[in-house]
């Protein structure tokens, strides 16, 4: 009994240090992601460009890290959960060939992305992890793949009362594996060999993650290798189709790296809520800078609030269309000013959205059950950030 308190006792303690950790380095990362996202917009040399998308592709890679080793102690503790709701096959389709298109282009190989005639395209799941596994297919594919080509496929197995049996594979023509080798593929933070590890680098825990989240819906990986021939990896999911038509999220375009190109994109996903006038109250100042640039490229207007009171005496005085909720600030934090706001029938349908570097789902449920609409995690994504204002502002028709 003592040896099982303890144990207990150790995985709490590391829990609650992992959502620490993540938390405090999610903090500075939103500013290294968001800084360079805006410096990359503004005319600059193409040295100095050079290095500012090196340095944004490197943050975002760490962000990428970081996410895994959440992943994977959450899945340790059986906090993981899969979940169940309508999404556009074709919005998997076109984040997967925007998220590695330009790396195939830099590495000169063929890459497509897929969807067999026939496949419905709108069904019930998780999009999020779905693209999670296929995203760490094709990197491990991109990274292994030194000429030919990486191909994702997705097909329509069955259909039967409105459940379809959908394959996903992605193919490549790179180094192999031996059958010794895959025997060791899905053990966490292990390589197939070192000279891999000192060769290709990564944490060894992709295949692991995506191993397991695939065993929570039901599915499991299918390979098919020889050395030197390249790697088809294949999972079956059965998905319910959804009945009503979904509208995918607007996604940006792959040139948001050329000056003025970004604000070009969000102004193109913002028309429909360019002229709001938003709050956002978050006590780091760069936190506030980054959120305010955003803002701003899409003529929307920005007022600061630096503490949860501070927010509350705006909003007194002020009328705004949405207000973006930091979680965790001194003196009121975001979940008891919004507490105090729901109180106030003035205030009932106004948009209140959780802005944090805490993105365990006990976090989620809890800003959700306080009263607020919805949740941006840091670092912060404008893409994200602008698809849930048009999500929550509803702006009257013009006349």
């Amino acid at each position: 009994r003592q040896a099982r308190d303890l144990a207990e006792q150790a995985a709490i303690a590391k829990s609650a240090f992992l959502a620490n950790m993540s938390h405090e380095i999610r903090t500075p990362m939103n500013a290294i992601i968001g800084l360079s996202q805006l410096a990359l917009n503004k005319p600059i040399p193409n040295e100095v460009r050079d290095y500012l998308e090196k340095i944004h592709s490197s943050s975002v890679n760490l962000l990428g890290i970081l996410n895994d080793i959440l992943d994977f102690s959450k899945m340790e503790a059986g906090k993981l959960k899969i979940e169940k709701a309508p999404f556009d096959l074709s919005t998997i389709q076109g984040n997967i060939y925007s998220l590695f298109s330009a790396v195939a282009e830099h590495k000169k190989l063929g890459f497509s992305v897929d969807i067999m005639p026939e496949t419905p395209m709108q069904l019930v799941g998780d999009a999020l992890r779905i693209q999670q596994i296929l995203s760490n297919l094709v990197s491990n594919a991109l990274k292994f793949t030194d000429s030919g080509k990486v191909c994702v496929k997705i097909a329509l197995l069955g259909l039967e009362s409105a459940q379809a049996k959908i394959r996903f594979c992605v193919s490549d023509t790179g180094i192999g594996l031996s059958p010794a080798d895959q025997a060791k593929l899905y053990q966490p933070f292990s390589q197939v060999d070192d000279s891999i590890t000192r060769r290709f680098g990564g944490t060894g825990l992709g295949l692991a993650i995506s191993h397991k989240l695939l065993i929570l819906m039901g599915g499991i990986f299918h390979i098919n290798s020889s050395l030197g021939k390249g790697t088809t990896f294949c999972f079956d999911l059965t998905l319910e189709v959804a009945v009503t038509d979904l509208k995918p999220d607007i996604k940006l375009s792959q040139n948001t790296r050329k000056a003025g190109a970004l604000t070009a994109d969000l102004r193109e996903l913002s028309q429909a809520i360019s002229g709001s006038h938003i709050l956002v109250a978050e006590d780091n100042i760069i936190n506030q800078q980054i959120v305010k640039e955003f803002l701003h490229l899409v003529g929307i207007s920005v007022d600061i609030a630096n503490t949860g009171i501070a927010a509350l005496q705006l909003l007194e005085n002020n009328t705004y269309d949405a207000v973006i909720m930091d979680v965790h600030m001194p003196e009121m934090g975001g979940v008891a000013a919004t507490e105090q706001l729901r109180k106030q029938s003035q205030f009932n349908s106004l948009p209140i959205i959780a802005f944090t570097a805490g993105v365990t789902q006990e976090e989620r449920d809890k800003c959700l059950a306080c009263g607020m609409n919805d949740f941006i995690a840091k670092p912060l994504d404008p893409e994200a950030l602008i698809n849930v204002l048009n999500r929550w502002i509803k702006k009257p028709l013009s006349e």
